[in-house]
């Protein structure tokens, strides 16, 4: 029976530290937890902003419920239920692309190659797939913890131009499970910890859209993404909060030659994202932030590192800050001596709503080499009263004209 426990970020990162590995686990999960082991020793948290913004703070100290390593239901008992897809055949041809993830594992009605995509789960291929990975991700103290936590690997493997939605909807969810246990996770004071590592491949020469949403109340979410883009391949990835408590996560990105990244991220607070970016070459890629803040503040950390001749970045972020809240942005452009012809644009402005808003931005370019572009600028201001004046003379309350200077200032 799964016990929970009243924890926090922090504490179970003090735990997992010298938590030893069970002699009960099979081969391929030591292996996991050997490679969260090495992660874990070689994040160095000691002087890095990342870990400095007080969104990381507060949610790393966040009380929350932690139910634990082992799963609610097995992977076989959580595919038999019923009640998860049951209406799914009532609706139209593209609802059977949804795919869901919690605690570190894909679910999917089909998972069969007739949709154009296959979950791959724990098997020793998969975990050596992950494994050869590692020594290519720069480690992170979400993500390291993550890893520790999930003991798992699963990896959704996309093989045809596909248009996928992945959601932590609450309807697909462990929210059932959870009242067997005689209590709602709608009643609990603290919020849920749902933590997983989730890898994504982009097979080479496909096209592929992928909206990322995290739709659950109440629950706060660590994850590690890891998507490859394949040779060729293109991948738009539009990333969208409608719900959480907080979302913490490292994604790591590796872009073949020739491929192509879009990414969209709809940011509206509490939040904590690091997005590192490995590109070689003649890959295009192309960054979006849109960031709202009203009630809580957020944390944008994004790298691109260029490791192949001829690539193109173009990194933009555009916030708007609202009351007391503080917005958080370094974005770093690294270029490798190998990587001549590479041009990139980093842009980050700033728009603050009142007086006590604040926002903190670092460009940061690391140039190797010679016969490149690359610009960057922040900028951080207020917002204009002539610009409330108009509004206002055309019969808008200086709340709503705020609101839609605010609304047009982060379009992305």
């Amino acid at each position: 029976m799964v016990t929970s426990k009243i924890t926090s970020l922090s504490e179970l990162w003090e735990q997992q530290q010298t938590a030893p590995i069970s002699n009960t686990l099979d081969a391929t999960h030591r292996a996991v937890l050997n490679t969260a082991n090495k992660m874990i020793t070689d994040t160095d948290n000691s002087n890095n902003d990342m870990y400095k913004s007080a969104v990381f703070k507060k949610l790393w100290s966040k009380k929350l419920l932690h139910l634990g390593n082992e799963p609610v239901f097995s992977a076989g008992e959580r595919r038999r239920q019923k009640d998860l897809f049951e209406h799914l055949d009532d609706y139209p041809q593209r609802e059977h692309n949804q795919i869901v993830f919690s605690n570190g594992m894909f679910y999917s009605s089909v998972g069969s190659y007739t949709r154009g995509y296959g979950i791959w789960r724990e098997t020793h291929s998969v975990n050596e797939a992950y494994n050869s990975l590692v020594d290519n991700i720069h480690p992170t103290m979400p993500g390291a913890l993550a890893t520790r936590l999930t003991q798992s690997v699963n990896i959704l493997n996309v093989d045809s131009n596909s248009n996928l939605l992945l959601t932590s909807d609450v309807k697909d969810s462990n929210e059932a499970s959870l009242e067997n246990e005689h209590w709602s996770i709608q009643e609990a004071d603290e919020p849920l910890l749902n933590a997983g590592v989730y890898i994504v491949r982009i097979c080479k020469g496909n096209n592929v859209k992928i909206t990322e949403t995290h739709t659950q109340s109440n629950t706060v979410y660590c994850n590690r993404w890891i998507y490859i883009v394949d040779y060729g391949a293109s991948l738009e990835l539009e990333r969208h909060v409608t719900q959480a408590d907080g979302v913490i996560d490292s994604t790591h990105i590796i872009q073949y030659p020739t491929s192509r990244l879009r990414i969209n991220t709809h940011d509206k607070g509490n939040q904590w994202r690091n997005v590192n970016i490995t590109a070689y070459q003649k890959t295009a890629t192309e960054v979006n932030g849109s960031t709202l803040l009203k009630d809580s503040d957020s944390a944008n950390f994004i790298d691109v590192h260029h490791k192949g001749y001829d690539g193109n970045s173009n990194i933009k972020y555009n916030s708007a800050i609202y009351n007391s809240n503080t917005g958080n942005f370094i974005g770093t452009v690294q270029v490798e001596k190998k990587a001549v012809g590479t041009k990139s644009e980093m842009a980050n402005k700033n728009l603050l709503i009142d007086p006590l808003s604040r926002a903190f931005s670092k460009p940061i370019l690391h140039i190797n080499t010679k016969e490149i572009e690359c610009t960057h600028g922040c900028t951080t201001s207020k917002i204009s009263e002539d610009e409330l004046y108009y509004l206002q003379s055309l019969g808008v309350d200086r709340g709503t004209a705020k609101t839609i200077i605010a609304n047009g200032h982060i379009q992305i």
